[in-house]
């Protein structure tokens, strides 16, 4: 029998996953909230809020919640190792090297590639037809003068 106030690693993997399924949730609506429902850009008189909170403090929100799932997948990947070695490859360790590493240059590369600016001038969000609105009154500008 365990002692009532430690842990069994079969309790510990169930938290574990109840909380990584648990920041699943809020990612996924959170996300959905700033892509949806808090307008984009500073055009608005008004300030929209959700629960009190405005669209920036709320990608701060979803970033820690990113920071959180990130630590928490970690920690269930090493708790279920065993299964990964045994199952997921085969019992062939090179297969489950080749994962991690596969993921590890995904990741690496939207931190390490390089950045650039975008030759509009920060209207790439405006789509194909507001780029084109914003050619044509530069051109109207440039043939005026």
């Amino acid at each position: 029998m365990k002692p009532a106030g430690s842990l069994g690693k079969s309790t510990s993997k169930k938290v574990i996953d109840l909380a990584l399924y648990l920041v699943a949730c809020m990612l996924t609506g959170t996300g959905l909230l700033l892509a949806y429902r808090l307008p984009h850009g500073g055009g608005h008189t008004g300030r929209i809020l959700f629960l009190g909170y405005g669209r920036h403090a709320w990608g701060e929100i979803h970033t820690w919640l990113a920071y959180v799932a990130i630590f928490l997948a970690v920690i269930h990947l090493l708790l279920n190792w065993q299964w990964l070695v045994k199952v997921a490859a085969s019992k062939r360790a090179w297969r489950l090297a080749v994962g991690v590493l596969t993921g590890l240059l995904i990741v690496g590369a939207f931190c390490l590639l390089p950045i650039g600016e975008s030759t509009y001038e920060r209207h790439e969000d405006l789509g194909q037809h507001g780029r084109q609105a914003h050619e044509t009154s530069f051109d109207l500008r440039a043939s005026r003068e």
